[in-house]
């Protein structure tokens, strides 16, 4: 996970010196020399985003080339984009904006980890050939350790004195994601130049090789009704807390991945 540096929107002081803006008594007080810089921009309203790969634009390559877009990857994502110009993604960040100035940041990196790493362990032959009792067995413990880590958030929320939401994103649409890598796998088999690095995502990603997507599909769905499952808890846990709300979201459970456009715009790579 890289360090994080606030982005601004960029027009935010002209914006809240508007008197119909409700951040202008703040502006006022900045103007006026009564609160520093800094306390001004805490005012706003802060977005941060908690994530992996997906959170960012990252994808595998060689190696020097993944390791270096991992470290410098910032603002060009779904998240956050700061690109003005009119043809860039039309990111949360762009489209909240519409709304208030904020400051967004973005927590992310190539892998997101929410259990001790030393937890890793191997399927055995029979759970590859009968995976049901292994695949419930990890969405229950992938439950149980991403509740954990988000009752460690949840507990510094209620520690602020304004108002929180969190909202967890359900795991991607794997199959219609793999529909775009079949599609680049038969490119690749005519054009043995397109897309070099298709394989080498197999090197870190065992579960996207073909034989293990159907379980990696299956897995996904079961991982996003008990992330579905922990919210409800929580809610139902601190319901109580008028400051403080979280939410599920399918946006990225249901979103089309298919195309293979969205494996990478230039045919010659290809994103993890």
């Amino acid at each position: 996970m890289k360090k994080s540096v606030p982005v601004i929107s960029a027009n935010f002081l002209q914006r809240i010196a508007q008197p119909a803006s409700r951040f202008h008594p703040d502006y006022l007080a900045y103007r006026d020399r009564e609160i520093t810089w800094a306390e001004l921009v805490a005012r706003l309203p802060h977005v941060a985003m908690i994530g992996d790969s997906v959170c960012t634009n990252v994808y595998i390559s060689s190696l020097l080339s993944t390791f270096w877009r991992a470290r410098t990857c910032r603002g060009n994502n779904w998240f956050l984009d700061t690109n003005p110009s009119p043809a860039s993604i039309r990111s949360v960040s762009k489209r909240l904006e519409d709304f208030t100035p904020f400051v967004a940041m973005e927590y992310a990196g190539i892998g997101a980890l929410v259990d001790h790493g030393e937890e890793r362990q191997n399927f055995f032959p029979s759970e590859l050939e009968q995976p049901e009792s292994r695949l419930q067995r990890q969405s229950r413990h992938l439950r149980e350790n991403f509740a954990r880590q988000m009752r460690r958030l949840i507990s510094c929320a209620r520690m602020q004195p304004h108002r929180v939401a969190i909202v967890v994103y359900g795991l991607v649409n794997f199959e219609a994601y793999f529909k775009g890598r079949e599609i680049a796998e038969r490119l690749r088999a005519e054009d043995a130049a397109r897309y070099p690095h298709l394989e080498t995502t197999y090197k870190y990603f065992t579960s996207f090789r073909p034989i293990y997507r159907p379980n990696l599909i299956r897995l996904a769905l079961m991982v996003n009704e008990e992330l579905r499952a922990m919210v409800s808890e929580l809610n139902h846990e601190f319901g109580g807390d008028v400051k403080l709300q979280v939410r599920y979201s399918d946006a990225l459970a249901t979103a089309d991945l298919s195309r293979v456009e969205l494996l990478h715009a230039i045919p010659s790579e290809s994103r993890s």
